[in-house]
């Protein structure tokens, strides 16, 4: 939970970009077709990772 905070921006009037931009990480990193968590900052974090959803 601690890296979500740390991650999370302090700054609410820049929540709309900070959400549009996970959703642009997500299909450059978490394409369903090809997952790419070697590159990814969070996999240590990814609940998806952990359980093997993207082998």
């Amino acid at each position: 939970m601690e890296f979500i905070r740390r991650m999370l921006p302090k700054d609410n009037s820049i929540a709309r970009a900070y959400n549009l931009a996970l959703v642009d990480f997500g299909t450059l990193i978490c394409d369903k077709s090809e997952y790419n968590c070697e590159t990814c900052f969070a996999s240590n974090y990814c609940f998806y990772h952990e359980k093997g959803v993207n082998t």
